[in-house]
């Protein structure tokens, strides 16, 4: 059997195809598909053919009627158009994490409530939002925040050279049942120099610098998304915000929940910085930090195709937010259980000098993972492969004595930013329908061997069987 609503899409139409789509779950076999972007609005197929496969995803099916019934609920209600509430600017994790995950930013929101203020009248000046005083007010609820911050201070001679890779995230749930509702999240590089003077005044100089660039009302900062028409734009850093709210759309329901579940440090050279290990929270926090570093990659990658990247955890910690939630320290999100999660295992990171001069010295820096694709109830692997990536850097000299300017922490950053990248790579090249030729180049290069490029253009068809 087969039942098409046509024409039209009503709210009586939507109603109808819901309750249709019930009738034939109950009794057990049902292909479902669902779809706003033609004319064929609704169609069920009676699938006596897959009820034994239909049964075994029983409940991957309940949850996809359950985002249809939610995106029923936001439709005739005319949702869209409905206030938003603004919830304030939000760090995730624990407080105790904020020197490994925020190690500079956190000195920025820390009783000042600057970002607030002016984020709020940004959003209310371009947007519908407002602040409610009543916790069990209906509507969506905004927070904006950071997912991490990865931080790389280089010192070259006369100067300082600052770089700051922050991931902003977009983060909206409903009020009344504290539900989560959709993410997105980007990755923004920040630059700044200063004059080189004695360690503690470089530091201050340093983070004064990154202050004023993140508090600045003038678009100076070069932004690269998918979200900004043409691409690029230059702009604020809070105007990235707006953004990134503009860009997300609600009514994307049809697509499969995808949630980093765990990045497993392994015996890899994460476990021993030494600059970290004063931190009693350094293991859970590190894992923490790389496990918002790859939602970020991967949200900001998969937001329009297949997936709804949900956040890594539910604990949301707000840091100077508006009066009304001024004693709150943990919003409580209740996260739908993801439909598939990625398990990432750091096999190894590795540097080596490649060759120098008498100014200055380059290093590769490389890093291999286990990449993951799994379905939680079950355990079942939907994708399992081993990759690498690698990166020269250049390091500058001490004109007065000859060594390498190089730290730990430098390693920690670009450590960080391979991880990044290349969970990133892997989620463009491999989580799409069909490989192309630039698709398989990459691969060749990102892994060991011939067997293993094998291995993994089989594990793809089950991506493409799974997924779409």
């Amino acid at each position: 059997m087969s039942v098409t609503n046509s024409g039209k899409i009503t709210s009586e139409a939507i109603t109808d195809c819901f309750r249709q789509t019930l009738d034939f779950v109950k009794k057990g076999s049902i292909s479902l598909h669902f779809s706003t972007f033609d004319n064929s609005f609704c169609t069920l197929y009676d699938a006596d053919v897959v009820a034994q496969e239909a049964k075994k995803n029983k409940e991957k099916i309940m949850s996809k009627l359950l985002k249809i019934l939610f995106f029923i609920t936001f439709f005739t209600s005319n949702s869209f158009s409905k206030d938003l509430i603004y919830s304030g600017f939000s760090l995730q994790g624990n407080f105790s994490y904020n020197s490994i995950n925020y190690p500079y930013f956190s000195k920025i929101i820390a009783n000042n409530n600057e970002i607030n203020q002016r984020l709020f009248q940004l959003m209310r000046d371009n947007t519908n939002l407002i602040i409610q005083k009543s916790d069990d007010d209906d509507g969506l609820v905004v927070s904006f925040g950071l997912l991490t911050e990865n931080t790389n201070l280089t010192e070259i001679n006369e100067y300082v050279k600052n770089e700051y890779v922050i991931y902003p995230q977009v983060f909206i749930y409903d009020n009344k049942t504290k539900n989560y509702i959709s993410s997105l999240s980007t990755r923004l590089s920040v630059a700044t120099k200063t004059t080189l003077s004695d360690k503690l005044k470089n530091q201050e100089l340093s983070f004064e610098a990154y202050k004023n660039v993140i508090l600045k009302k003038d678009p100076t900062i070069s932004f690269v998304d998918r979200c900004v028409e043409g691409g690029s734009t230059t702009t604020s850093f809070l105007n990235i915000y707006k953004i990134l709210l503009s860009c997300i759309k609600f009514q994307d329901v049809s697509r499969f929940n995808l949630q980093v579940r765990n990045v497993d440090l392994g015996n890899s050279d994460y476990k021993n910085f030494s600059f970290l290990k004063n931190n009693s929270d350094y293991i859970p926090a590190t894992k923490y930090k790389l496990a918002n570093l790859v939602t970020a990659y991967t949200s900001h990658l998969t937001y329009n195709n297949q997936f709804l990247v949900l956040p890594h955890s539910k604990e949301q910690s707000i840091a100077n937010v508006q009066n009304r939630f001024s004693d709150t320290q943990n919003l409580n999100i209740g996260l739908p259980e993801p439909d598939f999660v990625i398990d990432v295992l750091i096999k190894g990171v590795r540097k080596k000098k490649i060759n120098e001069d008498e100014d200055e010295a380059n290093f590769m820096y490389a890093l291999g993972i286990n990449y993951k694709i799994l379905e939680p109830y079950s355990g079942t692997i939907i994708f399992d492969g081993d990759f690498k990536h690698f990166k020269k850097i250049q390091f500058a000299k001490n004109l007065e004595n000859g060594n390498i300017i190089q730290t730990e922490e430098n390693d920690f950053f670009y450590y960080n930013q391979l991880l990044g990248e290349l969970s990133g790579d892997i989620t463009k090249n491999l989580l799409t329908e069909k490989l192309n030729q630039d698709n398989k180049k990459w691969l060749k290069k990102h892994i060991n061997d011939k067997n293993n490029y094998k291995k993994i253009i089989e594990n793809h068809k089950n991506i493409v069987s799974t997924f779409f």
